[in-house]
């Protein structure tokens, strides 16, 4: 498996790089998107319309043998129009028999925010070869519905990332006259926008 911490940002471009799988095989559904993330790519699901789905971006195996507290964290999202508490995005774990559904996402903002999560994973993941997967499901008629995750990180709590305060800090004056500040926080890179739009995409906050 690969060695922690298992860091993913996407920043390749492909899902071939570090082993991750699509099921069903061959969907065309989950995808990279260059317009999404916390600095572009991440990866993402749209739904397919007029259908019942449920369709899985998985990890490779992770070797978290000598683990005893194990954590996942990553950012998430979506945009939706229409029938939002009918989609929603599941964390699992495998076990090394079953997936455990670790954690469950429902449709909350109508921004295009990116939100923080983090997940202790140990009661499935911690002291075996684990590996985590993110499924879409749900039932879409006609709507435009779309999910994002980026910055996957899986650790042992030894390796959480120590508080400290805010580097890499930048401004950027856009065209628009919207003005976007930019660091890099105790998680991730997070961004905060104000002016002329004052949450621009790729917002990062806590939903925990």
């Amino acid at each position: 498996g690969m060695t922690m911490p298992f860091i993913e940002k996407f920043d390749s471009g492909s899902y071939d790089t570090n082993y991750w799988n699509i099921s069903p095989y061959g969907s065309g559904n989950w995808y990279f998107s260059t317009i999404d993330g916390l600095y572009e790519p991440c990866v993402a699901f749209s739904a397919p319309k007029m259908s019942e789905y449920r369709e899985s971006f998985i990890s490779p195996y992770v070797d978290a043998r000598n683990s005893t507290e194990l954590y996942a964290s990553f950012s998430y999202g979506a945009t939706m129009t229409g029938a939002a508490d009918l989609q929603t995005l599941l964390f699992e774990v495998y076990d090394g028999e079953n997936w455990n559904v670790a954690k469950e996402f429902k449709y909350t903002s109508n921004k295009e925010d990116l939100f923080y999560a983090r997940v202790n994973i140990s009661e499935w993941g911690a002291g075996k070869q684990t590996r985590v997967r993110f499924t879409a499901v749900g039932k879409n008629e006609s709507y435009s519905i779309k999910w994002a995750v980026d910055n996957i990180r899986i650790y042992d709590v030894k390796d959480e990332v120590v508080e400290s305060a805010p580097v890499n800090f930048k401004a950027l004056r856009k065209e628009d006259g919207t003005v976007l500040l930019t660091w890099e926080n105790i998680y991730e890179t997070a961004v905060l926008g104000y002016g002329a739009t004052p949450f621009p995409v790729g917002l990062a906050r806590s939903n925990n």
